[in-house]
């Protein structure tokens, strides 16, 4: 019977899809979802936390790129003079000179938009794509959050901006349940590191938002992107890739400014450590920025979530504790409280319509009404 489950075993290894199909490309997605024209702003980041332009790019061409825009605009240097024009860039500009355009013209759109309305922005998680399957849908997931958020407050006034990042996902990859589950072993280390990188990115963009007046809210390890974005976290271990994306993460912590504004963040299903993460919530970019505790946080947390509580071992294959256990809550609460800071305020989506939760879809988690309803009268009060 060992013999039978190794091979097994060996035969999903050899089938798994190469990383490089497996992370998600927005070539294609972007301008079908663009033409929407319905309102809503939609960021899209590759997994390096670079902007995708406003220009055509062709998927397979991002693939054969490792999905980086940086190698892609290296490899071709008229898709970059391309972007630019598009842009209002000298032909000559540079993949960073094209960056910063991206994030001022962003930044100025959401000012714009502020004006007058509640800038609401929606971040999701790993192992999500914005076509296909439905399962994994985060154009769905947006609709959904966005009609709860409307029918919740219905004399809200939103400008909604949608967060898609390359979080890795199995739906570009085989849909034999054992080679899924290898797969995704392999996704979940590669969508830690994006997220930390497009967090650092996002950061640029939230840094020059110009009010008071922005709430945040996450799926799963979403939560990383923020948190990255909002203040220095350092939670990679020492090993060689890992200390790869440190060194760029705290590069660009050096380089890019943490926000002063007020942000009110709801974390659902939050897959990221507590402790390890929140201890540093003082660290900021400049260290003496005068600003202490300009962030609130709300947490859904479900200790019946199958996913981020992997069945007892969220301690393990990256922590996803904060958004699974009570008592990593609570620890957590205890340096920030330690910090003169806010707590972050739990609410549990453990149990709906009486029975456990146990699905991790952020669909589950929007269809947990009692629950839901809490959580946003915290969000937005």
């Amino acid at each position: 019977m060992k013999k039978i489950y190794l091979f097994i075993f060996c035969l999903a290894f050899a089938s798994c899809t190469p990383i490089r199909k497996l992370y998600v490309k927005y070539g294609a997605a972007k301008p079908m979802l663009d033409k929407r024209n319905d309102g809503i702003t939609r960021i899209f980041f590759d997994r390096y936390g670079t902007l995708y332009p406003d220009i055509g790019i062709d998927d397979n061409d991002i693939m054969n790129n490792d999905s980086n825009l940086y190698r892609l605009f290296a490899n071709h240097p008229d898709l970059l003079k391309t972007a630019c024009q598009t842009h209002l860039l000298p032909d000559n500009s540079s993949a960073d000179d094209l960056q910063q355009k991206l994030i001022d013209d962003i930044s100025s759109l959401l000012n714009d938009k502020a004006r007058d309305k509640k800038v609401v922005i929606l971040i999701h998680g790993f192992n999500k794509h914005p076509q296909q399957p439905v399962d994994s849908n985060s154009v769905e997931e947006f609709r959904l959050m966005r009609e709860k958020i409307i029918a919740f407050n219905t004399d809200g006034n939103f400008h909604f901006v949608e967060i898609y990042w390359d979080g890795c996902t199995w739906a570009n990859g085989s849909e034999i349940a054992l080679i899924k589950g290898v797969n995704s072993a392999k996704i979940w280390n590669n969508a830690q590191a994006a997220s930390n990188l497009v967090g650092t990115q996002l950061r640029r963009i939230l840094e020059k938002i110009g009010n008071d007046n922005t709430v945040i809210i996450t799926h799963s390890l979403g939560a990383g992107v923020i948190t990255t974005a909002l203040f220095n976290v350092d939670k990679f271990s020492l090993n060689k890739q890992d200390n790869f994306f440190r060194q760029k993460v705290w590069k660009a912590y050096e380089a890019y400014p943490t926000p002063v504004r007020k942000f009110r963040v709801g974390m659902l299903a939050a897959a990221i450590p507590g402790k390890n993460t929140f201890d540093e919530y003082l660290c900021r970019t400049p260290q003496d920025n005068g600003v202490r505790d300009n962030y609130y946080f709300v947490l859904g947390y479900n200790t019946n979530d199958i996913i981020i509580t992997k069945w007892l071992f969220a301690h393990k294959f990256g922590s996803t504790t904060l958004g699974s256990r009570l008592d990593e809550v609570r620890a957590t609460n205890i340096i920030l409280k330690n910090f003169g800071v806010r707590e972050i305020d739990p609410v549990s989506f453990s149990i709906s319509n009486g029975k456990q939760q146990t699905q991790h879809a952020f669909s589950a988690y929007i269809a947990n009404t009692g629950a839901m309803d809490t959580f946003l009268t915290k969000v937005f009060q």
